[in-house]
Order: structure tokens, then sequence, then C-alpha cells
């Protein structure tokens, strides 16, 4: 079951959707890191829109935070 976050806008960017994707489901930067296999660091600069993780990344973290993302030409969306 799919957990319901808030859509992307131009307020919300990708670091906010991702933080609050793990912080509802409890998880720590650390223990995100660990299960994706990236570096805590890398979460870190992710959630503060300091870059942006590419395509396997991106899916490595979509499917451990139970997310569908829309990505188009005019960038990104999370799937309710």
């Amino acid at each position: 079951m799919r957990r319901r976050v808030p859509l992307a806008s131009p307020s919300r960017e990708f670091g906010y959707v991702l933080r609050e994707a793990r912080n509802s489901r409890g998880i720590t930067a650390t223990e995100l890191a660990r299960s994706t296999g990236v570096s805590r660091k890398s979460i870190w600069a992710w959630e503060r829109n300091a870059g942006f993780p590419n395509g396997h990344w991106f899916l490595a973290l979509a499917q451990r935070l139970d997310l569908a993302f829309r990505i188009g030409p005019d960038g990104w969306s999370v799937v309710p």
C-alpha cells in the first residue's frame, strides 16, 4: 500500500519530498543510505537540494520508500 506524500510543486522540491517520505516511515538518513547503497552524505545533500540522484539512485530511493515518481520533460512529480 502506497503512503500519501504531498505532490511536487514549485515550493516542494525533491529534497522536501525525500525528507518527508523518510521521516513518515521512521527511517533515519543512515538507514536509508545503507539500504540503498549510497552514502549518508549523499542523502543529506539530496534532502537539502544540494544535488539530485542519478537514475539508478532515484529508482533505489523510490523502491525503498515505496514511492512512485513520474519524470517528464518538465521535471518530476510524485504519483499518488
